[in-house]
């Protein structure tokens, strides 16, 4: 921390000059999330990302930035040593009061659902100088999410479960969450939706009484491998659910249904496949893909 400050203090009026929000775009970016960092990608503002955590692998092209440590152990040394002009992070990394105080301009934002993410898109775009690139983004999911509810209406809402880790209990989307917001959006009801957090623990005893005609796990994503069998074998256990009677249990290691970013309308389209299979193959690929 001391060679930071140091390091910090050196660059001097260099980084007062970049210290007014807003100025002009700024060269160099440091992003502390994996959503910050696509985003920033999404908007067209990638080639101005210097560095980023540990676990930002998408696009590909942000795997070739500077690494500033991970979600919570973010490295102040190795951001400041880069000179950043901006440092964009979730406004819960305490780290961005640190790195205020040495003279950083830092911008918090917040992505916890939809609505969050729509106002970080917002707020990026206009301190990166792609305002334009931000309102199409919105834009374009907002688009996507109302081709999906056309083709949605009249179908059926069935009970789903959707598992994000095992601690070893179970961990589910709840309300609050993105993926709740987005289990609606595909045609479904959340048997957690009465939960008073984002990501209840849920037991099994729960689950066995609110069957849910679907269980998605995107558990595997979460733990960095594959857990496609361990998680199938699990499941197999309980073969009173309807969910595993019917064989629609799915395994996700797509990392688009833990992110809330620039991808959530491929999150969606994936959700809608799990629900609603004949629906799915009717809809026309999501905008933003074209």
């Amino acid at each position: 921390m001391l060679r930071a400050c140091a390091l910090a203090l050196a660059l001097g009026a260099s980084v007062a000059a970049v210290a007014v929000a807003g100025a002009t775009p700024p060269p160099r970016i440091v992003s502390l999330t994996p959503v910050i960092t696509e985003t920033l990608f999404a908007l067209g503002a990638g080639d101005q990302v210097v560095g980023v955590t540990r676990f930002c692998n998408y696009p590909p092209e942000a795997k070739k930035r500077a690494i500033v440590g991970g979600i919570v152990d973010i490295d102040v040394e190795a951001v400041v040593t880069l000179r950043p002009d901006l440092v964009i992070g979730e406004e819960e990394q305490t780290v961005l009061h640190t790195l205020r105080g040495l003279g950083l301009r830092v911008l918090p934002v917040k992505c916890q659902n939809l609505q969050d993410l729509f106002t970080a898109f917002t707020a990026i775009g206009r301190e990166v100088g792609r305002e334009a690139e931000a309102q199409a983004l919105a834009a374009s999911i907002r688009g996507r999410f109302s081709q999906v509810a056309e083709a949605l209406k009249g179908e059926p809402r069935r009970p789903v479960l959707l598992v994000v880790g095992r601690n070893p209990s179970l961990v589910a989307a709840g309300r609050g969450s993105f993926l709740d917001e987005l289990i609606s959006l595909a045609g479904a009801t959340n048997i957690v939706a009465d939960s008073d957090q984002p990501y209840p623990t849920v037991s099994m005893e729960t689950v066995l009484l609110r069957q849910p005609e679907v269980i998605v796990e995107c558990s595997g994503s979460m733990a960095g491998k594959d857990l496609t069998e361990e998680a199938r074998q699990a499941w197999s256990r309980w073969p009173t659910l309807a969910a595993v009677r019917s064989g629609r249990v799915f395994v996700s290691t797509n990392d688009t249904l833990l992110r809330p970013g620039p991808r959530v309308a491929e999150a969606l389209d994936e959700l809608v496949r799990y629900f609603h299979p004949d629906v799915a193959r009717k809809l026309a690929p999501p905008t933003a893909r074209e």
